[in-house]
């Protein structure tokens, strides 16, 4: 219970009575205008549904403006909740049970667009998959390879890879998916090398 008055002083934005409004709500009440929550809240739903459109893209402009904010806020509560993770993982199925091609459409789109990226991140599940990524791996200058790679290709013409120098699994050796056990080759010459290591011979030493 507190006047509108001594919430002013306090710098509150709400108060409270405990007297109802004219249309018999007992809520909070704003101190800028006295009016009741529900009633505004009530009052907001309404324009909502009526400008359904306009505020959807407004959701979006402002999720636009605000990226890291937004999957900050998601990826924290995606941690807390089981129960979201649970639900986000049954709507994502069901999305792209319904729009595959569109699924499809989107990441073709935006692997175009962050090919480096892209292709450091199928490498770093290719090495997961094989175990073969320690945790001292520092993926920021992973990644600068595959950026490196794709300027290679687009300033001599000639495509570009990066590739493992000691294979993550080799034959007779085998190493980590690091940023010291790369290297960046012309196309051929990495399909020519293949899964080898060219300082062993093919031999069993």
């Amino acid at each position: 219970m507190i006047a509108r008055d001594e919430a002013k002083a306090l710098g509150l934005t709400r108060y409270f009575t405990g007297v109802p409004c004219k249309y018999g709500h007992i809520s909070q009440r704003l101190v800028s205008n006295q009016r009741c929550v529900d009633c505004a809240n009530l009052a907001s739903s309404e324009w909502k549904k009526a400008h359904l459109a306009a505020c959807t893209e407004q959701k979006r402009k402002w999720a636009e403006r605000n990226r890291e904010r937004v999957r900050s806020v998601k990826k924290s509560y995606y941690k807390s909740s089981q129960k979201d993770r649970e639900s986000q993982a049954a709507r994502a199925k069901k999305w792209l049970e319904e729009n595959r091609d569109k699924s499809r459409a989107a990441t073709a789109k935006w692997r175009k667009a962050n090919l480096p990226i892209a292709a450091a991140a199928a490498a770093r599940r290719k090495a997961k998959l094989l175990q073969r990524t320690p945790v001292w791996a520092d993926h920021d200058k992973i990644r600068q390879f595959y950026v490196l790679a794709k300027d290679l290709t687009e300033q001599t013409g000639v495509e570009h890879e990066v590739d493992h120098i000691y294979p993550l699994q080799g034959k007779y050796v085998s190493w980590f998916h690091v940023e010291t056990n790369l290297q960046i080759l012309a196309k051929a010459a990495n399909r020519a090398k293949g899964n080898r290591f060219d300082g062993w011979t093919d031999q069993r030493i």
